[in-house]
């Protein structure tokens, strides 16, 4: 029987968490916390480093750990309501969401031939689903975690980013989430004027 593994995304534009873990097991493989400084970037340089940085990890990790089907599982951002600030910064986050989404797309299949998907996560699923309760606090979703001893994380903010990307990638298999095969990559047909060498 293949190994099923499961990719965890909790983006973020001051922080993305991503771990990489085996289905049924709370052995991390491998983790990693990317940043990307707000004075220097515009916020549509910054989802496309970060979503590189993502990407990349992912398949360095994927191609260390090539005997077995992968599940990513990326976290959707929610519009609250009343607040039109919060409109913007929706946005930002789902751009963030569809650069990583994007280039989980085209690397994943292109690791290895292996079975792979991608799942949006609501937050209060993954929540539910981790801790019992779709509306538990962050202190609870690491409490719950492989990472509540870790002391390899060297702030509360990695800490968090770690835990919730854990966490969403708790409902890999459960309900509530888009999930799309990515191992039937769908390639458009190309008909133009262009000349080739």
């Amino acid at each position: 029987m293949k190994t099923k593994y499961i990719l965890g995304i909790d983006p973020g534009y001051t922080m993305t968490g991503m771990v990489l873990y085996t289905d049924g097991s709370d052995e991390i493989l491998e983790w990693a916390v990317h940043s990307c400084p707000k004075s220097v970037y515009s916020d549509l340089q910054r989802a496309i480093a970060l979503s590189d940085a993502v990407v990349n990890t992912a398949a360095r990790w994927l191609e260390k750990h090539y005997d077995g089907e992968v599940d990513a599982c990326v976290e959707l951002p929610i519009l609250k309501k009343g607040r039109s600030a919060n409109v913007v910064a929706f946005g930002k986050q789902m751009r963030l969401v569809q650069e990583i989404e994007t280039g989980l797309y085209f690397r994943l299949p292109a690791v290895g031939p292996r079975a792979a998907h991608l799942t949006e996560v609501m937050p209060t699923e993954s929540k539910r689903i981790a801790t019992g309760s779709g509306t538990a606090s962050k202190e609870r979703v690491i409490h719950a975690s492989p990472f509540q001893t870790w002391e390899e994380a060297a702030s509360r903010d990695v800490l968090e980013a770690l835990a919730d990307a854990w966490a969403h990638g708790q409902a890999a298999y459960g309900v509530g989430g888009n999930r799309y095969d990515l191992s039937n990559m769908l390639v458009a047909k190309v008909v133009s004027n262009e000349k080739r060498a």
